[in-house]
């Protein structure tokens, strides 16, 4: 059993104004990438639901559902859909002195073991 915060609902229950299209997107992402999108999110997830649609010329929410679904295209679409749902890139030490701060940390704390050895 999967135990959620008391601030977001499970996969499958309805937030109070979703569309229960949206809710089952959701729910095929958790099910399918294991990403739970809270109640607070959802209209962030329709956007870029949203987007997908208005690439592949779908008007509805259900249509779009089905193309997830059921449709030959369904894996690729899917692929789509969290590629543009989830953040591809991070900015963890990317930065030159982030890295050199970093490294004379690392040079501080090595001579310094060394020395009491």
């Amino acid at each position: 059993m999967t135990c959620f915060p008391s601030a977001v609902r499970a996969p499958g229950a309805t937030a109070p104004s979703a569309s229960p299209i949206l809710t089952q997107i959701r729910d095929l992402i958790y099910r399918v990438a294991g990403i739970f999108q809270a109640d607070n999110k959802l209209g962030l997830l329709q956007e870029r639901c949203q987007k997908r649609m208005q690439v592949l010329g779908i008007a509805s929410l259900r249509d779009y559902y089905e193309c997830l679904t059921v449709k030959p295209m369904r894996q690729a679409e899917l692929v789509s859909l969290l590629n543009v749902i989830t953040v591809g890139e991070t900015c963890f030490f990317r930065n030159r002195a982030q890295l050199d701060a970093i490294q004379k940390i690392a040079r501080r704390t090595l001579h310094a073991l060394h020395d009491l050895a």
